[in-house]
């Protein structure tokens, strides 16, 4: 074959219809070229140009919407766009291609579909005959395919699937595209040098081997390893679409039947339907069923094969057996002639009939020359070419035979009319006519024919749904009823199908009725209708019609036996509604299945006539037990004047009644519980609901005359302020006595309470108060530093100098100011104490305030004719009565308070003031004294003596004045009357007073005040400080700490006063302690107080700080004054008794000494 021919636009025989080919050469090199000897040129001028037309260029968007709505899966990939190429043939004159440039661009999927597959792609093409202009409008996505020869020289072919886009079902050649982003082009790049565009280049034209490879691995499931190096042979391109696609060659090392096995684990092996391993007689066969740019790569493949064996593919074909001069054997069929052309003499002109005739002339004419199959195609292209035949024709897919459409259709109605329903398949067969076009035709006969159907792959007549529909008919008349389903099952056809064509049918063909599914003759439905009619009128209670129905369906099973088909209940409901609306049942139907015969209704209406009539009511309940579901519908319909309740519907004249009987209660200024005028089922809910109606409660609630509580108590105002009035008498005599078995207090009255009975004036007194408070405490202790003068003044430079233990005391406020470096435990302390401390704020606040359960307890003594009367929980009216009352009462009472307070507010501020200044010198004096008492620490039972004497004195001298004045403070503030304590540093209480005082102090600070009462019974003094401390400060009061200035200061005027009572002390028993104390001041700088008995071991711990003449004259002072005491116990108190006068004797001498041993016996 001559390779030059090939290279020009070659034209198949084997085309899908239409008069031009199905594909066009573009290139060919029959010598196949290798790796090296192709290059491509990829560029962004080889891109695609936009067509001028913008409506055009705008469909490209629409049918990709389009497409991507129909499947979101659709993914808009990269393709190398075709745009020519370059050929280099080896030297003048030769036909040889020695080298190919590919142009190459960019172009992807989207725009693929909207201008190669649009259904205006032809638009897209320039009028232009220079191949690159013709189709720069266009996608143009380059392809491949690879003619694959096996080991047993055998052409591999696929069958592609009836899933895939293009060309379902048909025969392919391995393939696909390449791709560039297996080389990592994603768009075009500007190129810095021509290096980096060489690479580049070098690039694409490798893929274009390499993805080649790589498909049919990925189609067939052969191994890289067994595939010889392809060989580039030409690019065909399909006229339709103009889609281009480059063909390649390669050898495989293994046999037809070990690429079978392999094509099993094929990873893209979803795309086809089955692997043929063909020969070259089968293959040519078999192009008909290829699309065109894979014929165009069997028709370059023949090239490539022609030029390494010379006619080779003319000895494969089997010659024709038309020959010139034998006649043609006849048609199978009529519109059919082997290797001939159809004849319609009706669509042909003259010029075709002397055609004809001319070609029958020369069949019969004796000729030794016979024309073979390939002849005869081209005779019949060089026709179609010459618009000689101007109509389709399409191929039969042995190949041998032409057919026209009209043809096609004609025999395949043929065979419907002669069977009624026939496959595309089996008309496939029989026609011989690929299965494509058939299913195109038949689309287009049923679209022309309203007798057919095209339904599942099948064409049905109108006359095949009679005949099944008369069937279906005598079959049904045997049997009185059958199955949709069986039908359809049996016929093959869905349910639904089977219903469309039977319903039109109901009543002329069929004679019959369809319901739910299964069909009935008259008789049957008749038979069943009457069943269902007399059971319905049976029913003489409201029943649910699905139990009916189901008892009714396993009678006609046991009437009808095995043979019998289960009915449905929808048919009885369908019946039943039937009857119901021709009026020969009786009744009303509710949600379709609750069914209430009228005779029921009827006796159900006169049964509540008559209970209403009789008692002015009827409860819900006895409704519902009457098969009422919707009594109160039920009962505003039949009674319009009446009105519902909770739980009952009342006639006006009940509610007229208990109008009557509040009225009269609200009169007597008494109370009445409307329960007991009411029916005993009537509910709290019902009373309150029917007092809403009571023209005469409605007016007095208005004119304040009456109150309603707990729903169905309702008071005369008369009878509420005469209550209020007694427990406000009750409540100030408890406050007054401070009687304890009456509990005022409630912990549940809270500030929302308080809110309600309109105490927020109150409130804000409370906090004036407390602010107060405050403000004394800080003037307190600023008075304090005052009185020190200049050592209180540098109390802070004091502080910094000798340590946190020498500090001034300052105020609660300061003090939590300065522990906020301290520790968390600290802190948390500290919060601890602060939350108590507004607890028992709280409580104080709310001290008086009546409880609940007080107010309850009073109203039932003061009224006991709540229970007398016979309601039966008296405990709740009482306790809404007392919840009425007591916001009220609560106001009262701190309004009351209020006054008190503002009177007692400056008393209180006065007294805390005396209070402050009469606690300050008194726990320094304690603390100056606590400190000479470490001198004896290492005497454990002088130092107890020595502790214990300082707290009877000093200690509960202080404690006493505490719990006195503070006593006095929580009487001003709870408002009770009290006197000032002017002179409480002066009262002396015992252990039980004290104790019994503190249990009087609220909260917090009674446990506080008992633990000072027990360490004033104690053995150590730390221990009182401590509780002293911690108790004051509850109280709100400054504790001042001793430091060492102040210690200085103190000590200094405890010598000048110790020193001046020396000099002017009389009693020669009192001398003793004060000189030894002084003593103690000059030579420890200790402050001591000690008791008689302690004084003779303190004496002796002078004897080493003392000159020995002084320590002599202390201790013959000391046996001096033991003796006097001894002569004083023994004195009878005569005026004849002389002891008087030897104590003068023997004290003045030793008074003089100890005075002088006083003043200078310091070592």
């Amino acid at each position: 074959m001559d390779p030059q021919a090939a290279a020009a636009r070659g034209r198949s025989a084997a085309g899908d219809g239409g008069a031009s080919a199905p594909y066009e050469l573009l290139l060919s090199c029959p010598l196949g070229l290798s790796p090296s000897q192709v290059s491509a040129e990829f560029d962004g001028s080889h891109d695609r140009v936009p067509h001028p037309d913008i409506d055009l260029e705008n469909s490209i968007s629409e049918i990709w919407d389009q497409r991507i709505q129909r499947n979101a899966s659709l993914y808009n990939g990269t393709k190398f766009r075709y745009a020519g190429f370059i050929t280099h043939k080896e030297g003048s004159g030769s036909d040889k291609i020695s080298w190919v440039s590919l142009h190459l661009g960019l172009t992807d999927y989207r725009t693929f579909v909207g201008t190669n597959l649009n259904p205006l792609w032809e638009r897209f093409l320039d009028p232009s005959k220079e191949d690159t202009i013709r189709c720069q409008h266009t996608s143009s996505p380059l392809g491949n395919g690879a003619i694959v020869e096996t080991l047993d020289k055998k052409i591999l072919v696929l069958r592609r699937s009836n899933n895939v886009g293009e060309f379902p079902g048909h025969f392919v050649f391995p393939g696909g595209h390449p791709e560039p982003q297996e080389i990592g082009i994603e768009s075009h790049q500007p190129s810095n040098s021509l290096r980096e565009s060489e690479l580049l280049n070098k690039r694409v034209s490798g893929e274009m081997f390499d993805s080649i490879v790589r498909e049919v691995n990925e189609e067939i499931g052969v191994p890289g390893s067994s595939l010889g190096n392809p060989l580039f042979i030409g690019i065909s391109r399909r006229e339709m679409n103009v889609r281009p696609a480059a063909f390649f060659f390669m050898t495989c090392t293994l046999h037809s039947d070990e690429i079978k096995k392999c094509y099993s684990s094929a990873q893209d092996g979803y795309e086809s339907t089955q692997l043929y391993a063909v020969t070259l007689i089968d293959l040519e066969n078999l192009t008909s069923k290829m699309p065109g740019c894979h014929q165009g790569g069997f028709a370059l493949y023949k090239l490539i094969a022609g030029s390494s064996d010379e006619g080779v593919w003319f000895r494969a074909l089997e010659e024709s057996d038309f020959a010139i001069g034998n006649p043609a054997p006849a048609s199978s069929s009529p519109g059919r002639n082997s290797a001939s052309i159809p004849c319609r003499e009706e669509a042909m002109d003259d010029e075709l009939l002397e055609l004809q005739r001319q070609f029958e002339f020369a069949q019969q004419a004796k000729s030794s020359v016979r024309l073979s199959d390939r002849n005869v195609v081209e005779l019949v292209q060089k026709l179609q070419e010459l618009h000689i035949i101007d109509f389709d024709l399409l191929h039969t897919v042995s190949g041998k035979e032409y057919i026209t459409p009209d043809q096609l259709r004609h025999e395949m109605l043929s065979e419907v009319q002669k069977s009624g329903r026939v496959s595309l398949i089996d008309l496939a067969d029989t026609t011989g006519v690929d299965l494509y076009h058939v299913e195109k035709q038949a689309q287009v006969m049923v679209a022309g024919n309203p007798g057919l159907t095209f339904i599942q792959g099948e064409i049905i007549s109108q006359h095949y749904w009679d005949s099944i529909a008369e069937e279906i008919n005598e079959r049904l008349q045997e049997c009185s009823q059958i199955a949709l389903a069986e039908l359809a099952a049996q016929l093959h056809v869905g349910s639904e199908l089977l219903t469309s064509v039977l319903e039109p049918r109901l009543g002329s063909m069929v004679k019959g009725r369809l319901e739910g599914g299964q069909l009935y003759t008259p008789a049957y439905v008749a038979r069943v209708s009457a069943m269902v009619r007399g059971a319905a009128r049976g029913i003489s209670v409201p029943t649910n019609l699905s139990a009916l129905w189901s008892s009714l369906q396993q009678l006609l099973q046991e009437m009808d036996g095995a043979t019998g088909v289960s009915v449905e209940a929808s048919f009885f409901q369908s019946l039943f509604n039937e009857l119901l609306k021709g009026g020969e049942i009786l009744g009303s139907l509710r949600a379709g299945v609750y069914w209430t015969p009228t005779v029921f209704a009827i006796a159900q209406k006169e049964c509540v006539d008559s209970f209403f009539s009789q008692n002015s009511f009827v409860i819900y309940e006895t409704l519902s037990r009457l098969g009422i579901s919707q009594p109160v519908q039920f009962l505003q319909s039949r009674y319009p004047d009446g009105f519902p309740l909770a739980n009952a519907f009342v006639h006006p004249s009940l509610t007229e009644m208990v109008d009557a009987a509040i009225e009269d209660a609200v009169e007597r200024s008494s109370w009445i519980d409307s329960l007991s005028v009411l029916p005993a089922s009537f509910g709290s809910q019902d009373a309150s609901e029917i007092l809403s109606h009571c023209p005469s409660v409605q007016s007095a609630l208005k004119s304040n005359k009456a109150l309603i509580l707990g729903e169905s108590f309702v008071f005369g105002n008369a009878f509420i302020k005469d209550v209020y009035d007694r427990l406000e008498k009750e409540m100030i005599v408890a406050n007054l006595s401070g009687s304890a078995s009456i509990n005022l207090y409630d912990d549940r009255y809270s500030a929302k309470d308080a809110k309600g009975a309109h105490d927020s004036g109150f409130s804000s007194e409370l906090n004036e108060i407390s602010s107060e408070s405050t403000s004394i405490k800080h003037a307190v202790d600023k008075g304090g530093r005052k009185k020190k003068g200049k050592s209180a003044g540098n109390a802070k430079s004091g502080a910094s100098e000798s340590g946190p233990d020498n500090q001034d005391f300052v105020s609660a406020k300061s003090k939590k100011n300065q522990k906020k470096s301290k520790d968390v435990s600290s802190v948390h302390t500290s919060e601890v104490k602060s939350s108590t401390k507004k607890d028992a704020k709280s409580q104080e606040e709310n001290q008086g305030i009546p409880s609940e359960e007080w107010m309850v307890q009073m109203i039932t003594t003061l009224f006991p004719d709540f229970e007398e009367q016979g309601v039966d929980d008296p405990s709740s009216i009482i306790r809404s009565l007392a919840n009425h009352l007591r916001p009220m009462l609560i106001n009262s009472w701190k309004e009351k308070r209020k006054a008190v307070f503002t009177e007692n507010a400056e008393r209180m501020k006065r007294l805390l003031d005396d209070l402050q200044k009469k606690i300050d010198e008194a726990l320094l004096n304690i603390q100056l004294y606590e400190k000479a008492l470490d001198l004896f620490e290492d005497d454990s039972s002088t130092s107890v003596v020595l502790h214990r004497h300082l707290l009877r004195t000093t200690a509960a001298s202080i404690a006493d004045t505490l719990f006195v004045d503070l006593d006095a403070y929580n009487k001003l503030k709870t408002g009770a009357e009290t006197e000032n304590p002017e002179n409480s540093q002066c009262v002396s209480l015992s252990s039980v007073e004290r104790t019994a005082l503190a249990k009087t102090f609220p909260g917090s600070l009674s446990k506080k005040a008992l633990a000072v009462v027990d360490a004033l019974e104690g053995k150590r003094v730390e221990t009182f400080m401590t509780a002293l401390t911690d108790f004051a400060e509850e109280s709100g009061l400054v504790v001042k700490k001793l430091d060492k200035k102040l210690e200085r200061a103190l000590l200094h005027s405890y010598r000048k006063d110790l020193t001046s009572q020396v000099s002017m002390e009389e009693d020669p028993i009192s001398l003793l302690p004060k000189v030894v104390s002084l003593l103690y001041v000059q030579v420890h700088s200790k402050a001591l107080q000690a008791p008689g008995r302690a004084i003779s071991i303190a004496i002796t711990r002078l004897k080493d700080k003392l000159q020995e003449s002084g320590y002599k004259i202390l201790t013959e002072y000391q046996a001096t004054t033991v003796t006097l005491l001894s002569l004083i116990s023994a004195s009878t108190g005569d005026e004849e008794d002389c002891t008087s006068d030897r104590i003068s004797t023997r004290i003045v001498p030793s008074r003089e000494r100890e005075i002088q041993c006083g003043n200078s016996c310091v070592i």
